[in-house]
């Protein structure tokens, strides 16, 4: 999630590690609040485009958990 006021912070994703298929995507974070999630077997890069304040979190879903 972008956090700063704007920026820019452009991520790209694929199915293959070298970032050579065809399937391969970049989004840019530009404004605040800007964000982007994704799951499991996706490779990802990050640029800085521009000076920016970003914030990353992980999050590993727990099995078994009782509600």
């Amino acid at each position: 999630m972008l956090m700063s006021e704007n920026g820019g912070f452009r991520i790209a994703f694929s199915s293959s590690p070298d970032f050579k298929s065809p399937d391969t995507h970049n989004y840019l974070l530009e404004k605040r609040g800007d964000f982007i999630a994704w799951g499991a077997n996706l490779y990802h890069q990050a640029f800085v485009e521009r000076e920016s304040t970003t914030l990353t979190i992980r999050w590993e879903p727990t099995q078994g958990l009782s509600h």
